[in-house]
């Protein structure tokens, strides 16, 4: 059964050649997801501005109302960003784990620009910011790492492979062979995300929004910040040729 291919040949697109650009607009993303956060704020939904009924007894006292309310409203935000950061640290340490640190500080940076820019799209157009929307930011991040590790799988196994070859072009050829499989991994997610956005009513609204908005700076991402940041901290690829060769000789004859 042959594979189901989308480029036959490998393409030889000029992805680092492009690189400075993709980091100046994602900064100049990201500090304006920020601002926006800051100064224009989220429409929080029921998850975070409901009601909720607690009955306390005051010793010391009467009961400071307003201070009370603002302490409660302060552990609803709280919990969701705990939840986010440390799904980050996560992330990032599986990547620590699975390659080089190096790898680990681009694939950690990439994901933070996701989740940024991804709450500043729901600042700027004021859509409802609810426990939905959340699970979708860390979808996104799932998505996005999930892209970011192919990717950086096939700049290490080129790095085995090709010794002598330029960083620089070692990135872009990564970049070409894997260009396919981010086609049909893009494609296909938005087709599932399309159908719940027009299908599945104003409950999945936000989180169809986010997941779509997700794929599309996620796969930018790993494209124009994850494998270009290697360029800057350049792996130690006499260690990873080391640890090949005793892998290598490590495995069992075929027989």
């Amino acid at each position: 059964m042959r594979p189901l291919i989308v480029i036959r040949r490998t393409p030889k697109i000029e992805f680092m050649a492009w690189h400075k650009f993709g980091f100046a607009f994602s900064l100049l993303l990201t500090l304006s997801s920020i601002v926006l956060f800051l100064t224009v704020g989220l429409n929080y939904g029921i998850d975070f501005v409901g009601g909720t009924l607690i009955e306390v007894r005051s010793t010391t006292g009467p009961a400071n109302l307003a201070e009370m309310r603002q302490k409660l409203d302060a552990l609803q935000i709280r919990a969701g960003v705990i939840a986010t950061i440390l799904a980050l640290l996560a992330i990032a340490a599986y990547i620590w784990f699975r390659f080089e640190w190096q790898f680990g500080v681009g694939g950690m940076i990439s994901t933070l620009h996701d989740v940024i820019t991804t709450v500043g799209l729901f600042s700027l157009l004021q859509l409802e910011f609810n426990l939905t929307t959340l699970a979708a930011i860390l979808t996104v991040a799932g998505y996005s790492v999930n892209d970011t590790v192919v990717i950086y799988d096939r700049v290490r196994e080129s790095m085995r492979k090709y010794r002598t070859m330029a960083f620089r072009d070692l990135i872009n050829l990564a970049l070409n062979e894997t260009l396919s499989r981010t086609i049909l991994t893009v494609s296909t997610v938005a087709l599932a995300v399309l159908s719940l956005l027009f299908l599945g009513g104003e409950v999945l609204r936000g989180f169809s929004i986010a997941m779509l908005w997700g794929i599309v700076i996620g796969t930018y991402s790993s494209l124009f910040i994850a494998a270009p940041l290697l360029y800057y901290v350049q792996p130690n690829r006499a260690a990873i040729a080391r640890s090949a060769e005793t892998a290598k000789a490590g495995a069992p004859e075929a027989s």
